[in-house]
């Protein structure tokens, strides 16, 4: 792991230099310190590593850690696995947490190393830190427990698709004194471990780069939103001898979008089946707007349906509402993200004798005495995961009894911007949880939606 060994050799030189011809050595030391790191990494192997900056970045910035937005905190290049060969290391801010990787070159493929959340807790810590000239993970933190204070330091390099722990203490002190319990240890070697042996081992590691600290239970990333900048520009320089450019910002999504998003799920979310739209069959969507838009997906908004029903007959008892296709198609084109060509529908179990009837001029849906309330979705968090990709986290909710403070659109904007009125108006629904994937191109375009579950960024990412 000795990547920075090179760097010795023109020092040891210019020390015997120094003895023989002094008068010349100031020149090589001014030279030596201008000259940047090079990379123990082939042309081809430096392509493979800036393929995975460009995946992870995607043209846009790095993320402050003051923004909503998720994304990418901080990038680097280093050695630590032993490899002699650098890996990229990637901060990601998530709605969660922070999500850390390491990416590597195993048998010339591009390979994750490592993964890992970083949940927000009041010891919440992550440092570069260099040792004996080797990189590692460290984390150094102090916190008081049930009256006693600890005092816990770790070092780890990746190893086995983990974090392998090279050095680590963790010292228990009761307040007020110096001298350890019987819990403190030695977490390597598990034996007991002194306060001068824990002071010894930190004092023995060099922090070269806080990325993420506590203050009073606050964790915020402690690079300088400039410095992580600078380092991305300087990889990104070394793996393509180019500077990177941000071709876009993060993705972002306004307000009338997600109004618009919401009103697109809510069509999709009464049944609590799940469903990706773009494997659906004609047949399989005309079902589905038999079930979830005409039992009150839609009809709970009570806007588009009502303002084109142009037709109504009776079937064996049964009364139909027509509803004109030159104004319905386009609606349903704009949900499903395709045309469709419509198919009579007979559900399984259904007293009725069509669900839904398809004529040259409208499409026929029963007139229900009882509509069931539509499953409203309420978006939690939105995870860009491309340049014009979604991924959507979900909660959903029904009417509450006489609710009051609301109106049909308050649904239709994110759950932090709801009244308290709103929030005691409402209960939450089954699933409580679910999410969505969403293309948005020159319209937002709804491409799975499941239910009962919802994925960590490790799983989105690695599961795309």
């Amino acid at each position: 792991m000795k990547k920075f060994a090179w760097l010795m050799i023109p020092a040891l030189l210019l020390g015997a230099c120094q003895q023989e011809e002094p008068q010349k050595a100031a020149t090589p030391t001014t030279k030596t310190q201008k000259e940047e790191p090079q990379l123990h990494l082939s042309n081809k192997e430096k392509q493979l590593l800036a393929t995975k900056v460009t995946e992870r970045m995607g043209g846009r910035p790095l993320v402050r850690d003051s923004e909503e937005q998720s994304g990418v905190m901080y990038a680097d290049l280093l050695n630590l696995n032993d490899s002699k060969q650098e890996e990229l290391y990637f901060l990601t801010k998530t709605p969660t947490g922070y999500f850390e990787e390491i990416w590597g070159l195993v048998d010339g493929q591009v390979t994750q190393l490592y993964s890992q959340m970083i949940r927000v807790t009041k010891t919440t810590q992550r440092s570069l830190v260099t040792h004996n000239e080797h990189v590692f993970l460290g984390a150094t933190i102090a916190y008081e427990k049930d009256g006693l204070k600890q005092l816990k330091s770790t070092y780890q390099h990746v190893g086995d698709q983990k974090l392998i722990l090279d050095e680590g203490i963790h010292i228990e002190l009761p307040l007020g004194s110096n001298e350890p319990t019987a819990a403190s240890k030695n977490l390597v070697t598990d034996e007991p471990a002194t306060l001068a042996e824990y002071e010894a081992l930190v004092k023995s590691y060099k922090v070269t780069q806080t990325l993420l600290k506590n203050e009073q239970g606050v964790v915020s990333m402690a690079v300088p939103f400039n410095a992580a900048n600078a380092k991305l520009d300087t990889i990104y320089k070394q793996l393509t001898g180019k500077t990177y450019q941000v071709k876009s910002n993060v993705a972002t999504i306004s307000t009338e979008e997600q109004q618009e998003l919401m009103s697109k799920l809510a069509a999709l979310s009464l049944f609590h089946e799940n469903r990706t739209l773009a494997n659906m069959t004609d047949k399989e969507l005309s079902q589905y707007a038999a079930r979830d838009i005409v039992n009150g997906a839609l009809r709970f908004f009570d806007v588009h349906f009502t303002e084109i029903a142009e037709s109504v007959k009776t079937i064996e008892g049964f009364v139909y509402i027509g509803y004109n296709r030159n104004e319905l198609d386009p609606l349903m084109e704009e949900i499903f993200g395709r045309s469709v060509t419509w198919q009579n529908v007979s559900l399984k179990n259904s007293k009725l004798p069509h669900d839904l009837i398809v004529s040259k001029q409208y499409i026929y849906l029963p007139k229900l005495k009882n509509v069931p309330k539509a499953t409203l979705p309420v978006i939690q968090h939105l995870v860009p995961i491309s340049a014009n990709e979604f991924y959507v986290e979900l909660a959903f909710y029904k009417l509450g009894n006489n609710p009051l403070g609301y109106t049909e659109d308050t649904f239709l904007v994110p759950e932090r911007m709801w009244s308290e009125d709103m929030r005691r108006a409402v209960q939450r629904s089954k699933p409580k949880k679910g999410y969505a994937l969403v293309k948005k191109d020159n319209t937002l375009q709804i491409e799975k939606i499941i239910f009962d579950e919802t994925l960590s960024y490790n799983e989105l990412i690695n599961t795309r």
